[in-house]
């Protein structure tokens, strides 16, 4: 009889305190292991960024201490458009435009300048600093964004505090398939511009691909993280958005 018990293992209820305290284990350590491959990817993007930052005083070595454009068609090559990864992409590893925590790699993607394939891009850059000489900025550029982390899911910044109104501005699309600022765009996907005492959504329920921040790069080569916001679209009496939303072009057309 003793030996037929000894085969019969725990019981029912030994069973259960098994179960529940291996529940309360993984409880444990699985918010703990989230957190911690979050805090990497951040780490790897915050990483990009700055390899980002030392390409971009690179190439401004080169060019006159002035940023690239963020994007031209080079007329010069059959109008060949020429975006700002290509302008910076021979002073650092092409990977560092990928974020680790970046879940697609669809858009938005760059031109290989010697081929016709697309190459996806995790950051996106801010028009408005396109072709801007930092040195000639308030605080030689320090509140002035110039690339940030972006994703399709992820929206925008708030404007930074106590910064005059022309430098709080980030700008990476707005809510329409093709990103541009047509009839049907409500509101500015993943960055901000500006803020005009538009109508804004409830940005601390916001979340990014790093949670509610954004990683972003500015003109004085610095990089932080920037908390995420959306800001409503404003227009004219004709419909059109109001500036500087309208300055989607970059400042050259062509070269």
């Amino acid at each position: 009889m003793e030996e037929e018990q000894q085969k019969q293992g725990p019981s029912f209820k030994e069973r259960l305190w098994v179960i529940g305290i291996a529940l309360v284990v993984v409880s444990i350590l699985v918010p703990g292991y989230l957190d911690l491959r979050r805090r990497s990817l951040n780490a790897s993007c915050l990483s990009n960024m700055r390899e980002m930052s030392s390409a971009l005083r690179t190439y401004m070595l080169d060019w006159d201490e002035t940023l690239p454009l963020a994007y031209y068609t080079d007329k010069q090559r059959n109008n060949k458009l020429v975006t700002w990864p290509m302008l910076i992409g021979g002073y650092l590893d092409a990977k560092r435009f990928y974020c680790p925590a970046d879940p697609a790699r669809q858009e938005p993607p760059y031109i290989d300048p010697d081929s016709d394939a697309k190459k996806h891009v995790s950051y996106g850059f801010f028009l408005p600093a396109s072709g801007v000489r930092p040195s000639r900025l308030p605080a030689s550029g320090s509140q002035l964004a110039v690339i940030a982390d972006s994703d399709p899911k992820g929206l925008n910044t708030h404007p930074l505090p106590d910064i005059p109104a022309e430098q709080q501005a980030l700008f990476l699309g707005f809510d329409t398939p093709d990103n541009r600022s047509d009839k049907g765009a409500r509101y500015v996907q993943r960055l901000a511009v500006f803020s005009r005492g538009g109508k804004w959504d409830n940005y601390r329920d916001l979340r990014t691909r790093h949670g509610n921040t954004i990683n972003t790069l500015f003109a004085d080569g610095h990089v932080g993280e920037v908390p995420a916001s959306v800001i409503a679209v404003q227009r004219d009496s004709k419909g059109n958005v109001l500036s500087p939303w309208s300055a989607y072009l970059p400042q050259a057309e062509g070269y």
